[in-house]
C-alpha cells in the first residue's frame, strides 16, 4: 500500500479550514486540487477520504460526498459586539465610555471571547489600514504581555486611550508608537511612548474600514 503523504494531508486540512473561514462554505475537490497544486483529483479524494475517516471533517449523507463546514459556519452563529465610544489614533485623548452602537458579526470571524468596538478618530495608524470612522474590535486583555508587531489599545497615563504598535527596540525594551506617513496638527511625528507609560487593556483584532473616507 502506498504510504499516506502526511504534508500533503496536512496542507488540505489547513486549506479546507481556512476557505472554511473566508468564504463560509467548504470547498469543491477541484478547488482543494487547485489550491495544493495536485494533478489527480482522485488523489484529493483520498485525502479527504483520510480527513474523515481520522474525524478532522465530517461528510453530510445529503451532500453526495460533500465536505460539511465547521458547525459554527453552518449553524450561522452570530455575536452581538457594542460600540462602547472613541479611540484616538494620534495623539492620546480619554476614550467615550458609553455605547453608541452594536452590530451582530459571526461568530467564525470573530470566536466566542469577549469583544467589544471602539471607533477610530485620527490619521496616526494609517499604515495598518486605520483610518478615521472605521470600526476597531477589540479583545480586552489583562496583565498583556508584550509582543512585537502588535496592535494594541493602550491607555497613556491612566485615563488616554489610543491605538499603538508595540516595537521591540535592539536593547529588546518595547514601546508603543504610530505607523503612519501622517503629521500631527502641527507637522510634528506623532510621539512614542515607553511600555512604562501605558497600560494595554486590549488587542486590536479585526478593522472594519469606512469605504466612504473621512
Amino acid at each position: 500500500m502506498k504510504p499516506i503523504n502526511e504534508e500533503r494531508l496536512q496542507r488540505v486540512l489547513e486549506f479546507i479550514q481556512a476557505f472554511e473561514r473566508e468564504t463560509g462554505r467548504s470547498p469543491k475537490y477541484r478547488e482543494i486540487q487547485k489550491a495544493i497544486g495536485q494533478t489527480s483529483l482522485n488523489m484529493v479524494y483520498q485525502d479527504v477520504t483520510r480527513l474523515r475517516e481520522r474525524g478532522l471533517i465530517r461528510e453530510e449523507a445529503n451532500t453526495r460526498g460533500g465536505i460539511v463546514p465547521d458547525d459554527r459556519l453552518a449553524s450561522g452563529e452570530m455575536v452581538n459586539i457594542q460600540v462602547v465610544g472613541e479611540i484616538h489614533c494620534g495623539e492620546a485623548n480619554d476614550a467615550i465610555e458609553n455605547i453608541t452602537e452594536s452590530y451582530l458579526l459571526p461568530v467564525s470571524l470573530v470566536g466566542r471571547g469577549e469583544h467589544m468596538m471602539l471607533r477610530a478618530r485620527g490619521l496616526s495608524m494609517t499604515r495598518r489600514g486605520i483610518f478615521p470612522n472605521d470600526l476597531l474590535i477589540i479583545r480586552p486583555v489583562t496583565g498583556y504581555t508584550p509582543k512585537a508587531n502588535d496592535v494594541v489599545a493602550v491607555s497613556i497615563g491612566g485615563e488616554e486611550a489610543c491605538a499603538k504598535v508595540v516595537r521591540k527596540k535592539e536593547d529588546g525594551a518595547f514601546y508603543f508608537c504610530a505607523d503612519s506617513d501622517e503629521t500631527d496638527d502641527y507637522g510634528r511625528a506623532f510621539p512614542d511612548y515607553s511600555l512604562k507609560e501605558g497600560t494595554v487593556f486590549g488587542v486590536i483584532d479585526f478593522v472594519f474600514h469606512d469605504p466612504r473616507g473621512y
